[in-house]
């Protein structure tokens, strides 16, 4: 119910959604379960649309892909600015790559939420957890919606782009803390054999 609130509270505003990446379907739970009935615009690396499946899913849900020169940098930021006049969603997964079951939370940089601060619109985050069922070996997931942060009138748009990352993160941290997720896929981190 309150998620019904939330998303019935910004019905008006285009917003953006901030998730954790940890399926190659978590572009689509956005649009469906998440932004309905608005329409979903993913903000991707457009290496995704490499992945045979996730390719038309991707390309259906509307891609906008992340420039890598000038030109596409300028077109990247028109079509965010169209989508949020249009009253529209924007999602972002700030890890950038997915980390299929991850069962933690992993860090990024505020970079990506200098859109929203820029644009004076709020912004959702969600986390999705992992729960073991007695009728498979794989886990299933939950998907936790968070209440709208919106940027503070008090703060430039730098200090903004911060505070929304850091919000976005301790609400990541809450939902882990809250609800633990199984561990599906052991990630194990690399050593440094460079400094051997």
């Amino acid at each position: 119910m309150v998620f019904l609130i939330v998303l019935l509270s910004l019905k008006h505003t285009g917003y953006f959604v901030y998730g954790n990446h940890t399926h190659w379907l978590d572009a689509f739970t956005v649009s469906v379960f998440v932004a309905r009935p608005k329409r979903v615009n993913i903000l991707g690396f457009s290496d995704a649309l490499g992945v045979p499946i996730a390719n038309k899913l991707v390309k259906a849900l509307g891609l906008i892909p992340v420039g890598d020169d000038v030109a596409s940098a300028v077109k990247m930021t028109k079509a965010i600015n169209h989508y949020i006049d249009k009253k529209e969603v924007i999602a972002i997964f700030p890890e950038a790559h997915v980390w299929p079951y991850y069962n933690g939370v992993r860090h990024f940089v505020s970079t990506s939420f200098r859109y929203p601060s820029k644009l004076n619109v709020p912004i959702v985050p969600i986390c999705t957890i992992y729960r073991k069922v007695w009728y498979s070996k794989r886990p299933r997931m939950t998907i936790y919606v968070g209440d709208p942060i919106y940027p503070r009138s008090e703060y430039d748009s730098h200090k903004n782009s911060d505070y929304l990352a850091e919000e976005t993160f301790k609400y990541f941290e809450k939902v882990h803390k809250e609800h633990p997720s199984v561990e599906y896929i052991k990630y194990i981190k690399k050593e440094d054999t460079a400094s051997k």
